[in-house]
């Protein structure tokens, strides 16, 4: 992922430049509710940071030129949606340098909370149920799908595509 220069707003305590508090990327201020964690490099200073909506960038001081980039971006929890794994780190798509797009997969992985009794639709020959999400989205499944299975969801419709597969030992 390529660096995107940003404007930075900082609290000076006993140092200028101290720890960030406010970012602005492509005219939109995120406030910073939270630093994470930070490091220091041979040229530069990083931030990793919990923006006040809810996702997490990493910010990057080259202390040398006084510049400011986002080095890497996720997208934080959405109540109600479907939401990424903790671990996975979406890439961002930049053009002439500047951020356009969050690439998000297809596909993800999904656990059932609960299901409804098996709906028979009059007149068609598949039987599907309604299942909650732990993420909250309700979907319908086959009725073979229980709660606290695991089911790929296709992002963009919402739609069950299967269960997803486990690495189980056979005994």
């Amino acid at each position: 992922m390529e660096a995107q220069g940003i404007r930075v707003e900082c609290y000076a305590g006993y140092r200028a430049d101290e720890r960030p508090t406010r970012f602005y990327l492509e005219g939109r201020a995120v406030d910073i509710v939270e630093v994470l964690d930070s490091w220091i490099g041979a040229d530069h200073r990083y931030f990793k940071v919990r923006g006040g909506d809810g996702d997490l960038y990493i910010l990057r001081h080259d202390t040398t030129a006084d510049r400011w980039e986002l080095t890497l971006y996720e997208r934080g929890p959405v109540p109600g949606n479907f939401n990424k794994k903790e671990d996975m780190a979406l890439p961002v798509e930049f053009v002439e340098g500047r951020p356009v797009a969050v690439v998000f997969p297809d596909i993800v992985e999904a656990t059932v909370a609960d299901t409804a009794p098996p709906a028979h639709t009059q007149g068609m020959d598949n039987v599907w149920k309604a299942a909650r999400l732990e993420n909250g989205v309700t979907l319908m499944v086959p009725p073979f799908i229980a709660p606290g299975e695991v089911v790929r969801v296709e992002v963009e419709s919402g739609k069950y595509v299967e269960r997803a597969k486990t690495d189980r030992k056979k005994p």
